[in-house]
């Protein structure tokens, strides 16, 4: 799933044409509800990684509602700890609506 999401990433893939088991996984990697401290920071700092450290703003729209399961919780640790390590500073930067 990492190897996955850094790809879509890398190419800019649309959000609407990701396969829906790697926009839940991304979703999930992103969402803070229910954490505990370590998890915490850790979306925090994906989320600054792929959005830059200034973003504040409302993550898409794709990234906010998607389910999870067990093995989509897995994955969403997974990706929070290697995203930051296989991407490009800001690579998702793109994915924001530009008002």
């Amino acid at each position: 799933m990492l190897t996955l999401v850094t790809a879509l990433l890398k190419g800019r893939t649309p959000l609407a044409t990701w396969p829906p088991e790697a926009l839940c996984a991304l979703s999930l990697a992103l969402d803070m509800r229910g954490l505990g401290a370590a998890e915490t920071w850790k979306v925090l700092a994906l989320r600054r990684h792929l959005f830059g450290g200034d973003f504040d703003g409302p993550l898409p729209a794709e990234l906010t509602s998607a389910p999870g399961g067990v093995p989509d919780r897995r994955a969403a640790e997974r990706l929070r700890e290697g995203i930051p390590r296989l991407s490009a500073l800001r690579c998702a930067r793109w994915t924001l609506s530009v008002p």
